[in-house]
């Protein structure tokens, strides 16, 4: 940084001129930069230590109330897809998956990311669904296999969880491919009894 002679500027408050001294470069003092950019990461690295704490008291939190597990979740994954696979509506949309194993790791790590928190999944799901052209019907079915596979798996507490996701999820997914087709959808799935 180079040392400049004093430069007449004008004062944003009083308007008055005034100068910026020798221990100024280009209007600012130096060091400025490094000292803003050094404070700038301290408080970001802060704030993300605050909200993994903050997202560790909520896995916490949800695991107690709910005692779901990494391995209820597999179990759910694993027992609900096979039902998906078999069912006339739902197969046939997932025939076009072609590596199962590698599927199922995907989907446990989005229920994870869902209910644990764990942030797993770094995929786009959104845009995986889109092109399938899905309507109300395939949300609908979707749905009712994984709310009765949801209460065959795990305990109520955990089961009301995952539907309460579920739910909002289908939602999600429904109204946005509604509008991708130029449809309005509303949600309707959350408010299911």
């Amino acid at each position: 940084m180079s040392v400049r002679r004093p430069i007449p500027a004008i004062c944003a408050a009083t308007k008055t001129p005034r100068a910026i001294g020798p221990t100024m470069t280009d209007g600012r003092l130096a060091g400025t930069t490094e000292r803003i950019t050094k404070d700038m990461s301290d408080r970001l690295k802060a704030e993300r230590e605050a909200a993994a704490a903050r997202r560790n008291l909520l896995t916490q939190d949800a695991i107690e109330r709910t005692g779901i597990t990494e391995e209820m979740i597999g179990e759910l994954v694993t027992r609900f897809y096979g039902r998906v696979r078999e069912d006339a509506l739902l197969g046939p949309v997932f025939a076009i998956v072609q590596n199962w194993d590698e599927h199922l790791a995907k989907l446990r790590d989005f229920w994870s990311s869902v209910v644990l928190m764990s942030g797993r999944y770094h995929g786009s799901p959104m845009r995986a669904h889109l092109p399938l052209n899905l309507v109300g019907g395939h949300f609908d079915r979707w749905l009712d296999l994984f709310e009765q596979t949801a209460r065959d798996v795990c305990p109520p507490a955990a089961a009301a969880l995952f539907i309460d996701k579920a739910r909002r999820i289908a939602d999600s997914f429904e109204m946005a491919s509604a509008t991708v087709a130029g449809r309005i959808a509303s949600p309707r799935h959350v408010l299911r009894s």
